[in-house]
């Protein structure tokens, strides 16, 4: 018996909870951090926002991917009901129904961080290379509390205001599979080769709706992303000026800082101590 997938019967994103396809951090109190140059830092103050990239505009191609031996119609029945294609049944996909999952990537938006319990040279030099860069350090529980919810979706769209939070699962996509019967879980697994970035993460959903109220995969976005206000007095917990960075810039740091009233005294990297022989 074949059974034909249409975008009618699709289910659209949010009507599944998706928190247990999100790996959890490993508690509240877990030390996360966020590597800027200097105008991003500064970005972050004036507009006291944080900004949630479309996961389409990142660089790692494979970001919500699935491994190669985990099929569209694989995904698409751990997506239906239990029953939904009956014993012994087949699927057959309407043209255009295999890209729903690819689509989300240009509608899934996150906003990353490193999640350690001290400053990484590695994060240093591959996301703030220079010496004007600042780290800011946080926790998973003043980043949930500073962000609380995202703006609602626009008219016309579906998803939420919720702002999904969890750690990236690292998994060999030669072996290992990504939980079915979700439209998040892809966004939170990645390969084995980017463990190092120990990376927690926050999801934003927001998707374009077509007049019958599924989601439309014709739709692109005009934008690079979502901004999305924080209470910055509730984010912060430290800032920490680039190894190597001269003196005045991190009396620069510590006036901007002040001037935006973050009541946080930026501090040297403690990568600059003075080595004892």
């Amino acid at each position: 018996m074949k059974v034909a997938a249409r975008r009618q019967e699709c289910p659209v994103p949010e009507q599944v909870d998706l928190s247990r396809f999100i790996p959890p951090p490993p508690d509240e109190d877990t030390q996360i951090w966020r590597y800027l140059d200097f105008t991003k830092f500064v970005a972050l103050l004036d507009s006291k926002s944080l900004f949630f990239a479309r996961v389409s505009t990142l660089e790692d191609p494979f970001e919500g991917s699935f491994p190669p031996a985990q099929s569209v119609i694989a995904r698409l029945i751990g997506a239906f009901p239990p029953g939904f294609v009956p014993p012994g049944g087949s699927i057959a996909l309407e043209p255009g129904l295999e890209d729903a999952w690819k689509t989300m990537r240009y509608w899934a938006m996150v906003n990353c961080w490193h999640a350690s319990t001290h400053e990484s040279a590695a994060m240093w030099r591959l996301y703030a290379p220079t010496t004007a860069a600042v780290a800011i350090r946080s926790t998973v529980r003043r980043l949930r509390r500073a962000i609380g919810s995202a703006p609602a979706p626009p008219p016309g769209f579906g998803g939420s205001d919720r702002v999904h939070i969890g750690m990236i699962e690292y998994i060999d996509f030669a072996s290992q599979r990504i939980p079915d019967g979700s439209f998040a879980a892809q966004f939170f697994r990645k390969r084995r080769s980017f463990e190092h970035e120990r990376e927690l993460r926050a999801l934003v959903l927001q998707f374009p709706l077509v007049a019958t109220g599924h989601v439309d995969y014709a739709r692109r976005p005009a934008d690079a992303g979502l901004s999305v206000p924080v209470n910055l007095s509730e984010l912060v917990d430290q800032v920490l000026v680039a190894p190597q960075a001269p003196d005045w810039y991190a009396k620069l740091v510590a006036r901007v800082a002040d001037k935006y009233g973050l009541a946080v005294v930026a501090t040297q990297s403690e990568l600059d101590a003075t080595p004892l022989y």
